[in-house]
Parts: C-alpha cells; structure tokens; sequence
C-alpha cells in the first residue's frame, strides 16, 4: 500500500507543478511587489520605495490586491495600502481567486472573503482555488467540485482533477500502466476520454500533452515537438532540435527554436535563456533586455524580478532595464 502511494504521489507531482505555473501566470492586481532584505520578506511601491518593511518569514506576490504572508509557521494577508488586514492566523493560505481565498484552519480547508471571512467553512480534506466560478475539493479519498455558495455541483468521484479552464477540467484515472488523463465538462460530464500519460490544463483554447497539442474537442494539433508550454498571449514555447522558439495558434513558428530556455509571453515580453544567463525578447523575437541575469521572471504591471547571481538577492527592472529595487538600497 506504501509503494501504491508513493507511485501515485510521484506522478501527481509534475501535474501540481503545472497546476502552479497556470495560477502563477494568471496572477493579475499586483499593487505592490515583493523584496526580500535580511532574510526578511516586504513590499515597496512600483518606483522602488519600501511599502511594507520586511518583516515576515515569507511573502508572495499580491493576486487580486491582497499580498499572502508568512509569519511564526501562520498565514495572514495585507492589502495594497500595506496594511495587514486580515491577521495571521492560517495554518495554510492561497492567493485570492475570484474574490476568494482557499485557507486551513483546524486542519481542514475553506474559504475566505475579502474581510476574512468564512464564506464556505473549513470541511475539506484538500481543495484548489476557484477558477471559472468552481473550485475543486477533496472529501475523502476523493474530489469533485462546489460553487461559490458551498454547494457541490459535482460529485466527489474522481482520484484526480485541475482547475477549470475554457469550460474544461483535466481528470486523471489509473490505466494499465499508469495514470491516464482526460478532461470533463462543468457538470462533470467526460468530455475528453482518458487517454494522455501527460497533460495540463486548458489555455487560450488548446491544452499541452507532453509534446503535442489538443483542442477543446480532443483533437491533436501541432505535432512533432521535443517539449511543449501553454499559449500565452497567443504563442506558446516549443522546443525542436534541442532549443526553444514559439509558435502561434495556427501551429506555425514564428519565433525560430534558438534559446536554452523559453518562458511564456506577458505584457508582449518573454523571459528567454541563453549561454547560461537570462533575458527578454517582445514578440517578433528581438532580444530587447540583453541576457545578463541569473534568474528571471516574467513582467507584471511593469516590472520583472530578476536576480544577478544565485544568491537569492531580488531586484527589479523595468521594460527598458533599468533598476527600480536593488538589495543594496
């Protein structure tokens, strides 16, 4: 029974990681941006002033106005006036989503208002956020999916589901060598049978498996590809002969495969890799902040964290370059 889960959790690890990228990317409102300063986690202004001192274990970026923090192993949340609005209390915390955020409290998940307020009380053994107006949870062994009041408009009948996204849910079930993934409809309905060994949520109305591409109706597009990231902004990575390059929603490169690594595309910029250091490229391919960081991130609201050396020292830059907040400051 221990190998059977330790199998099960290590194939379910690369599906959560995919989960994450997609939240992470559709992270928008940052009103403030994350620093850390001696080991001490804070915000400044977009224009490099200090907001909030740093002062706790850890932050995350701000997601519809609210910036989840971290402080003595318990979870709060401050506001875009730099205010802790609703205190540090959480065993566990998400991002708000849609209004709500996923928290734990005596050992079970529920969720949370802008005022910190349970609007659906902690019941849940474990849950995601909402997206698309659902949010899956887990009862038992497990999930199925609630709306916004509590109710279950889905049964709990599935061993694993995604977030919702362009009407569909990826769902996953053991097959003979291991699990399968397919997608369901919002009243749970199978809309794409089982079939993928790899595969991740829908976005911009095509969904990456492994190293290819289906659309809403379960047909295989844009084949022939080593590796495979979701489209954003209407170009998606590919990678061929060993580099990354783009293609658009007709399948066609654009962007011809040249970079060790290529991120999704945000605000027309996308963080690329070359010769071991990192930089930006807009849309038609030409590298407009050249390859000088250790580590990068995408732009939000203007501004992108990036790092100088693998020291865990975040700055900031602008779409030009330039520096807004350096450790040193």
């Amino acid at each position: 029974m221990l190998m059977k889960l330790r199998t099960v959790f290590f194939l379910f690890v690369p599906l959560l990681l995919l989960c994450s990228a997609f939240f992470n990317k559709n992270q928008t409102n940052a009103a403030l941006y994350l620093i850390k300063k001696d080991n001490k986690y804070g915000y400044i202004y977009q224009n490099g002033v200090i907001k909030v001192k740093p002062i706790y274990d850890i932050a995350w970026n701000f997601a519809e106005g609210f910036g989840k923090v971290k402080l003595n192993n318990k979870y709060g949340y401050v506001n875009a006036a730099g205010k802790e609005v609703i205190a540090v209390q959480y065993e566990d915390a998400h991002d708000f989503s849609e209004g709500l955020a996923l928290v734990k409290q005596n050992g079970k998940f529920g969720f949370i208002n802008t005022q910190g307020k349970f609007v659906i009380k902690p019941q849940y053994e474990d849950a995601w956020r909402f997206f698309s107006g659902l949010a899956a949870v887990k009862q038992g062994t497990n999930w199925g999916f609630i709306d916004k009041t509590g109710k279950m408009v889905i049964s709990p009948k599935f061993q694993y589901v995604s977030i919702f996204s362009n009407g569909l849910a990826m769902y996953g079930e053991p097959g003979p060598s291991g699990y399968l993934y397919g997608y369901i409809d919002t009243k749970g309905n199978v809309a794409i049978r089982p079939q993928y060994g790899n595969a991740a949520p829908f976005s911009e109305g095509f969904a990456s498996i492994g190293k290819s591409f289906i659309d809403t109706s379960g047909k295989l597009i844009f084949t022939g590809f080593q590796e495979v990231s979701d489209f954003m902004e209407g170009l998606a990575a590919i990678k061929k002969n060993e580099k990354w390059g783009y293609i658009n929603t007709k399948g066609q490169i654009v962007i011809a495969p040249q970079f060790d690594y290529a991120g999704g595309f945000s605000s027309g910029v996308a963080v690329i890799k070359q010769n071991g250091k990192y930089g930006y490229i807009d849309k038609s391919g030409k590298v407009i902040i050249s390859t000088q960081y250790a580590q990068a991130d995408s732009f939000k609201n203007g501004l992108a964290r990036v790092m100088l050396a693998d020291d865990y020292k975040v700055c900031y830059i602008d779409s030009k370059g330039a520096y807004r907040w350096k450790p040193a400051e």
